[in-house]
């Protein structure tokens, strides 16, 4: 979180500066709005001090999106939000809010990356964890991501291995050196609040876990390994169902 934030803040990285554990959420889409536009509106919302602007052309905006009266189409954009662990309920339904009041859009193109602190954390037992429950994980979204280019699977549980591999796999180990952080890239774009607060807040529990020593398959197995609770576990049953996965 940043102080009295300016617009050109609004381009630059935030890191944490106390020792609680924080969340980076990466949130892909598109609209019509361009950078300084959207800036503009950042300054005037409560969630300006908690975010990052930046261009994305990875992202393929379509015909979800209307064209603008100056004949210029959308943008692909990636919203950067860093928020302690403990602000999740708080920061991103304003998040939302914000998206859907600039009218931002998804689609095939985009991502929901989130980063996992690990300065408090064993990152080796994190991303071993992460790993093993990559099977449920990807089952929980569209089956393009499991194999898709920017974040396909491995079978890698081996986190000193994976940090020297490649960065574009559902679980990336690599951004440790850079960030100090994991990146789970698994999950498709998404403005929804829901999605966003219930995916990071179960990211968090799986990486936390002490009970995974073996792949995980089902909803089932997930709960007994991080004891979901009614909330997160109707959110991971409601996503299994919607892609059949169960």
């Amino acid at each position: 979180m940043r102080n009295a934030t300016k617009r050109s803040q609004l381009y630059e990285n935030i890191s944490p500066v106390t020792k609680a554990r924080h969340v980076g959420i990466e949130i892909e889409f598109f609209c019509n709005l361009n950078e300084r536009q959207i800036a503009d509106k950042l300054l005037e919302s409560p969630i300006k001090d908690y975010v990052t602007i930046k261009d994305d052309g990875s992202i393929e905006p379509d015909g979800y999106c209307e064209y603008d009266d100056e004949g210029e189409g959308p943008q692909g954009y990636e919203l950067c939000v860093l928020v302690t662990e403990k602000e999740i309920p708080t920061i991103v339904p304003q998040v939302s809010k914000f998206l859907r009041s600039i009218r931002a859009k998804v689609n095939d193109t985009c991502g929901l990356h989130v980063h996992l602190d690990m300065r408090n954390r064993n990152p080796s037992t994190a991303f071993k964890n992460l790993a093993l429950a990559q099977t449920v994980l990807y089952d929980m979204c569209p089956d393009y991501r499991r194999h898709g280019e920017y974040s396909k699977e491995s079978d890698i549980t081996d986190f000193n291995l994976a940090e020297n591999l490649e960065r574009y796999v559902g679980i990336n180990a690599q951004a440790m050196r850079k960030f100090k952080t994991l990146e789970v890239r698994i999950h498709h774009g998404t403005v929804r609040r829901t999605d966003i607060q219930k995916w990071s807040e179960l990211l968090i529990k799986i990486a936390d876990s002490r009970n995974i020593d073996k792949k995980i398959h089902n909803r089932s197995e997930l709960n007994k390994a991080v004891k979901l609770g009614r909330s997160l576990g109707s959110y991971v049953g409601r996503r299994l169902s919607k892609y059949q996965k169960e």
